[in-house]
């Protein structure tokens, strides 16, 4: 798990000049978000699209969709991971952004994918009483994204959830 914390931490470093300009999220390719600053709506529009293409995109491709003012971006990352950014700027530049981070960070998205099918090979971790579960939330690292609320915290849960995701269990 620690593994997987620090692979997403390095990822987070690399998006930092983006995170000011735009929101942002990573899910699984089944669906399961695993960090997000995104809005509800667009994590619905997200969920539906991998529901709708299925395993019909590949690396680099991407989808563009409008939520109100704002545009949306969706790229597939690796063979389990897509990104998705959400923000006010034009569609054209909303791509072009997309596609700096799939460029910039495509090995960083590797190890993250490696390490979490590495998690989610492993066994379930026994149940944690709620003394565990707060001592746990209070070993994740800070990541704070300029103004905006920390999504990093939490992390734990998001990684149980997605380990019970990837298992094929709910």
């Amino acid at each position: 798990m620690r593994e997987v914390d620090a692979k997403v931490q390095d990822l987070m470093g690399k998006l930092t000049p983006y995170l000011e300009r735009v929101n942002f999220g990573i899910t699984t390719s089944r669906g399961g978000v695993i960090l997000s600053s995104l809005s509800e709506e667009a994590n619905k529009r997200i969920t539906a699209l991998i529901e709708a293409l299925g395993g019909s995109m590949r690396r680099g491709d991407y989808q563009v969709s409008r939520l109100g003012g704002k545009t949306l971006v969706a790229m597939k990352a690796t063979d389990h991971l897509m990104f998705a950014l959400e923000g006010q700027d034009r569609e054209n530049i909303m791509i072009l952004y997309a596609q700096r981070i799939f460029q910039e960070t495509s090995r960083e998205f590797e190890e993250l994918d490696n390490a979490l099918m590495e998690f989610a090979s492993m066994e379930a971790p026994p149940e944690e009483t709620e003394e565990e579960i707060e001592a746990r939330k209070a070993e994740i690292p800070p990541f704070v994204m300029g103004p905006k609320a920390n999504p990093w915290y939490g992390a734990y849960f998001v990684l149980s959830k997605l380990y019970k995701l990837m298992r094929g269990e709910k």
